[in-house]
C-alpha cells in the first residue's frame, strides 16, 4: 500500500476548496474486453465540466496495471501529490477502478481517504465521499467485495486457460529459453536454436563433470559467449538497457538453465503455486513436484543426463 502522510491539513479557501486528480487505471485483461483509459477521462472530464466546485489538477493513468494491489506508478504519484497537498479530490470512473482488492480498496475509502481529508468520487458507481450516508457507504462495501470476487474469478478463468494452452504443448513464454527459437510458423513452439544449442551442451557436460555453478559461469564469460540477455539484444529483441547491466553470466543464471525441463523437450504446467489474483508468485514449486507437458518439442539434453544433473544440486 502506498505510503500516505495522515498529518492534519487545512482546508484551502473556498474559492479553489476541491483540487481535482482524475485517476484512471485498466488492467491487461480489460484491454482484451475493450476497455479504455480514454473512456474512463472522458466520462470524469464531462463529469467536472457541470460541478464548478470542483478544480482540475492533473490526470494520473495506470495502463496495464491490475487492481488487486496498490503498487502502481501512476497511483504512487497520486498519493505522493496528495501528500504534498496538491491533490484533495480524487475522482474515478467506478470504484474498481481504485482497486479490486476488498481489504487494501477499504482501507482507503473507509480510513485513510476520510482522516487526511480527501474526498473521493466514483461518478458511475453514484458515490461522493462528501455527501454519503450509511447506505451509500454499504453499498461502497459491497461493491468493493464483489469488485474482489470479480478478480478472482477472472484470475481462475486465466490460470484455467493458460493451463489447457500447455497442456496443448504450447510454449507461452515471452522469449524462447537459451538453445531454443520460436518457429517461424507457430510462436508457441519451440524449435532447437543452432547458434545456441551447443552452449547449453557445454553447460550440461560441464556440470556433469561437477564444476560448480559459478566456475561454469566464469568459463562462459572468459570463452565471450552472450549470455541470453546479450544475444537476443544483438538479433534486435531487447534494448540497450539490458546490454549494459546483464551482458555477463552467473551462477545463479547457470543453475537456472541447468533445472528447466524445456531442454527434455518439456513445458512445465506451472511454475509456481500462485494465483494471478494476488499479483504476486508465492511459494516455487520444487522441481521433483511440477508437472511437465512432455514431447512438445525437439530435447537438446537426454533425460537422464538431465536428472543425473539434478542429483549434484
Amino acid at each position: 500500500m502506498a505510503r500516505v502522510s495522515r498529518k492534519h491539513r487545512q482546508q484551502p479557501p473556498s474559492s479553489a476548496r476541491y483540487t481535482v486528480g482524475i485517476y484512471a487505471r485498466l488492467s491487461i485483461e480489460d484491454n482484451k474486453t475493450g476497455g479504455s483509459i480514454e473512456n474512463q477521462i472522458s466520462i470524469i472530464k464531462n463529469y467536472l465540466e457541470h460541478h464548478n466546485e470542483l478544480t482540475y489538477k492533473k490526470t494520473y493513468m495506470d495502463n496495464g496495471f491490475s487492481g488487486t494491489h496498490f503498487n502502481r506508478v501512476a497511483f504512487n504519484h497520486l498519493i505522493r501529490d496528495i501528500n504534498d497537498s496538491l491533490i484533495n479530490t480524487i475522482i474515478v470512473k467506478d470504484l474498481s477502478r481504485l482497486g479490486r482488492n476488498y481489504i487494501e480498496t477499504g482501507q482507503y475509502i473507509e480510513k485513510i481517504f476520510p482522516v487526511i481529508g480527501v474526498r473521493l468520487i466514483a461518478i458511475t458507481d453514484n458515490y461522493d465521499s462528501q455527501y454519503v450516508n450509511d447506505n451509500q457507504a454499504l453499498e461502497a462495501a459491497l461493491k468493493s467485495i464483489i469488485n474482489d470476487s470479480y478478480a478472482k474469478d477472472i484470475s481462475k478463468k486465466i490460470c484455467t486457460t493458460l493451463d489447457a494452452k500447455k497442456k496443448s504443448g504450447q510454449f507461452l513464454g515471452r522469449y524462447a529459453p537459451y538453445g531454443y527459437k520460436k518457429s517461424t510458423h507457430n510462436k508457441y513452439v519451440l524449435e532447437v536454436n543452432e547458434e545456441t544449442k551447443d552452449v547449453i551442451l557445454m553447460i550440461f557436460n560441464l556440470r556433469l563433470k561437477q564444476m560448480g555453478v559459478t566456475a561454469i559461469a566464469h568459463r562462459l564469460n572468459d570463452l565471450g559467449i552472450p549470455t541470453q540477455h546479450r544475444y537476443l539484444w544483438e538479433k534486435g529483441l531487447r534494448g540497450s538497457k539490458d546490454r549494459e547491466e546483464k551482458t555477463l553470466w552467473r551462477g545463479s543464471t547457470v543453475k537456472s538453465l541447468l533445472e528447466n525441463p524445456n531442454y527434455i523437450g518439456a513445458i512445465v504446467l506451472r511454475k509456481y503455486d500462485t494465483a494471478l489474483y494476488k499479483s504476486k508468485h508465492n511459494n516455487k514449486t520444487k522441481l521433483k513436484d511440477i508437472t511437465l507437458i512432455r514431447h512438445t518439442h525437439e530435447p537438446i539434453i537426454d533425460e537422464e543426463i538431465f536428472n543425473r544433473v539434478q542429483s549434484f544440486s
